[in-house]
């Protein structure tokens, strides 16, 4: 890589903690990008670079964010079973810590974490159809209805 000694430098300092296994494993724990780039002594926007360089980092620093989803989820669980019931504030205080650690899970792993909607598709086509075969339906009993009201009478 003539030409770019600030990258050699960060794989240089990656690859002596450890390569990617390092950075997933930290990543994983619960650290942010910004805390790693900060510990490596690069920009936050170098470190992404070089993750996102390679396929093979990106799949594997995904894989750590959903490791990372996990674990924010079972620190959820801690935190809801150990809260303080006695206070008010230490419940509402418990509460916002659980939500958080909910909604980052759900951004990081959508999958397992995040909100199931339902997908609902509706064909106007398909209305209108079915509305023309109930009309004509209707308008053959309201047919047979004035039938038997005239041989009736």
């Amino acid at each position: 890589m003539p030409g770019r000694p600030i990258l050699r430098a960060l794989e240089k300092r990656i690859e002596g903690n450890g390569g990617l296994e390092f950075i997933c494993a930290h990543i994983a724990e619960g650290m942010t990008i910004a805390r790693l780039a900060e510990y490596l002594e690069c920009s936050r926007p170098l470190l992404s670079f070089w993750i996102n360089r390679t396929e093979e980092r990106k799949q594997a620093v995904l894989n750590a964010r959903r490791l990372k989803a996990e674990k924010l989820a079972e620190d959820a669980m801690e935190i809801a079973d150990g809260a303080d019931e006695s206070s008010s504030s230490a419940v509402n205080k418990a509460r916002l810590q659980v939500d958080t650690r909910k909604w980052l899970a759900s951004k990081l792993d959508p999958e397992a974490y995040g909100d199931k909607s339902m997908e609902v598709n509706i064909s106007v086509g398909d209305l209108h159809l079915q509305a023309l075969k109930h009309l004509g339906k209707a308008q053959e009993v309201i047919q047979d209805d004035d039938t038997k009201v005239i041989e009736n009478e």
